[in-house]
């Protein structure tokens, strides 16, 4: 099979895939996988495919047979990192989104990926100098004013976590976890109308939430 030929096939997987006809992306991808087993691309795509279909350990075997042909790319390292600490092998992950930071230093999702690992690991300190550097990349990253806002929360620097949800709500006003843990601030702070007023919002996205339901009705 020539490059061109390949090629097509390859984008006609990815196509099928964003289609969401997943069982013929898959034998797609693995029809070119078959034919070309150093196809990195396409390795790395069934490796996806298999992560969202739940099927993580597939996912790490694609990605690391794709790693293994092609190692500077920062996008499966980053989707290795994030199946492996899906199934708590967190040692393992960190040295993939730290690879993949040196390769694309910019990474949003391998900074994001560096942080959760590290809160996964108990290194709060270092998760929080990781969500920093994202906020410096990206000033209005929703996600990592959101997780910053928790880890300050779970150190009681509730001004600060205040001001890292307030942020996340500009770009994301529908956000429960923000808008719940706002109202669990004024709550603390005895700022009871507030509070009221975040965790109703909050019921209005997520009508079960049983946190903002509870302390909303017991005000």
């Amino acid at each position: 099979m020539n490059t061109t030929d390949e090629k097509s096939l390859f984008d006609h997987a990815v196509e099928l895939h964003k289609s969401q006809r997943f069982d013929e992306a898959r034998k797609a991808y693995q029809g070119i996988i078959d034919n070309n087993e150093q196809h990195h691309q396409a390795l790395h795509y069934l490796g996806v495919f298999y992560a969202q279909q739940g099927k993580q350990q597939e996912a790490i075997d694609c990605y690391k047979k794709s790693i293994a042909i092609e190692p500077n790319i920062a996008t499966p390292h980053c989707h290795l990192g994030t199946a492996l600490n899906s199934l708590r092998q967190y040692g393992e992950a960190l040295p993939e989104f730290q690879h993949a930071i040196e390769i694309a230093p910019d990474n949003i999702d391998a900074h994001l990926g560096l942080a959760n690992t590290f809160k996964y690991l108990s290194r709060e300190k270092e998760a929080e100098e990781c969500l920093s550097h994202i906020i410096e990349i990206t000033p209005e990253h929703s996600e990592a004013h959101y997780h910053l806002g928790v880890l300050l929360s779970k150190r009681k620097i509730f001004d600060r976590a205040e001001q890292h949800y307030l942020t996340t709500l500009k770009s994301n006003p529908n956000h429960s976890g923000a808008l719940n843990n706002l109202g669990n601030i004024c709550m603390l702070e005895k700022r009871l109308q507030e509070s009221c007023g975040y965790f109703r919002r909050v019921l209005e996205i997520t009508p079960n939430h049983s946190n903002a339901r509870s302390l909303l009705f017991n005000n």
